[in-house]
């Protein structure tokens, strides 16, 4: 996750609005991520207007669906000066 997370600056355009969705680590399947990897996924000043909700993921795998506790984070590339 680190590594998408640090490719997201050079594929987001300046002042673009950037959305990640993830599994909390809170779910117990021994991946995951917590809310403090995000936020330092998105370090000010390259990031701002942060804001992090915990949230549900609904996924459907081998024919079950399941509903995981996550993330939803939301913040903005800083325009280039």
């Amino acid at each position: 996750m680190d590594g998408y997370l640090a490719l997201l600056a050079g594929l987001a355009a300046p002042g673009a609005t950037v959305f990640v969705l993830a599994v909390s680590l809170k779910a117990g399947h021994g991946w995951g991520v917590t809310e403090e990897l995000l936020r330092t996924g998105f370090p000010e000043p390259e990031w701002f207007d942060t804001q992090i909700e915990e949230t549900e993921v609904a996924a459907k795998t081998g024919g079950q669906e399941l509903i995981l506790p996550g993330y939803l984070l939301r913040t903005i590339r800083a325009s280039d000066t």
